[in-house]
């Protein structure tokens, strides 16, 4: 957002008007209403605002942490604050904590997203057993469950849900890509995970199946594209699901780089989310569990193998 703000003021009897040019990356516009001249009270010139819209921009640009809090689901924290004295509000809102069963399940993996056409915000995570959570953070005072669910699982024409749980999450774009355990990586569109459902039903149990298989309801989004590495020639066999990852552009084309457990990291070319192909294998030395790519390298968590460094360009199949 680019605004100019003109500032009228006296310095003895001189009237002088300032012109700043300002560059800011807000997320949300406030709405400027008057200006306020004696403003000693916080020592520098300001302006008036409406209330609910300085709240409203306060959300959207103050330095906000969300955190993926395990069987806690989505806290947001003021990281602005001193965390270690009681009397700073430090905390902010949860949403998914229950003295029952977790709303969100075990959230491991968060991403933020905003929505162009709207200027809301999403948190896209990864629930665990419950598999994926999209949660409205437009406002941190009123944060709605948009919907939790298990993906379609299809199998001998019967319609379940994905077996493992989902650990990791990445949005790139207008998408999110899931690490899903022994399901593999699921690929959404986020205009599909941020449709409401419909009137009247629970955003956190979108799938029924009677006793006998029937179907009796089915609100969950289709994935748009999905990697397992079992489903590829000559890697049937192979032990090891996706764990946690990260992304990279080579030559506009988009990878993922994902640990895969056993399995060693994983290169997947996600170029063509609904055809997702393995672009690369290594082996590492124990379990890779996670990854990260920083200035060409591919730093692998390997569980007791340590630390395992790659350049993150030439992982190659490796059988």
């Amino acid at each position: 957002l680019f605004f100019e703000i003109r500032e009228r003021y006296n310095r003895g009897s001189e009237e002088r008007i300032r012109s700043d040019s300002l560059a800011h990356s807000y997320r949300s516009a406030p709405e400027i209403v008057g200006f306020v001249n004696d403003t000693s009270y916080l020592q520098q010139g300001t302006v008036w605002v409406d209330l609910d819209t300085w709240r409203s921009v306060q959300n959207a640009n103050r330095p906000d942490a969300f955190v993926a809090d395990g069987a806690m689901g989505l806290t947001v924290y003021d990281t602005a604050q001193d965390p270690s004295s009681a009397a700073n509000p430090f905390f902010i809102a949860n949403v998914g904590y229950s003295v029952g069963e977790p709303l969100l399940g075990t959230a491991s993996g968060i991403e933020l997203w905003t929505d162009a056409s709207t200027g809301k915000s999403y948190a896209v995570f990864s629930a665990g057993p419950y598999g994926v959570a999209v949660v409205d953070v437009t406002n941190t005072a009123d944060m709605p469950i948009v919907k939790v669910f298990e993906p379609i699982k299809i199998e001998d024409g019967d319609i379940a849900v994905a077996d493992g749980q989902a650990i990791d999450v990445e949005v790139i774009g207008n998408r999110a890509y899931l690490a899903y355990d022994s399901f593999g990586v699921v690929a959404y569109d986020m205009a599909d995970l941020i449709a409401p459902v419909p009137a009247g039903v629970n955003p956190t149990d979108l799938f029924k199946k009677a006793l006998d298989g029937t179907v009796i309801y089915d609100y969950r989004p289709a994935a748009v594209g999905r990697f397992k590495l079992q489903y590829v020639p000559g890697y049937e066999t192979v032990s090891g699901g996706a764990v946690r990852m990260d992304h990279a552009t080579q030559g506009g084309r988009l990878y993922l780089y994902v640990a895969f457990a056993e399995a060693g990291v994983v290169k997947i070319d996600f170029t063509d989310p609904a055809a997702p192909t393995l672009a690369g294998r290594v082996d590492t030395a124990a379990g890779a569990s996670d990854v990260a790519i920083a200035n060409g390298r591919l730093n692998v968590a390997d569980g007791s193998g340590g630390i395992v460094f790659f350049r993150s360009a030439p992982v190659q199949n490796a059988r």
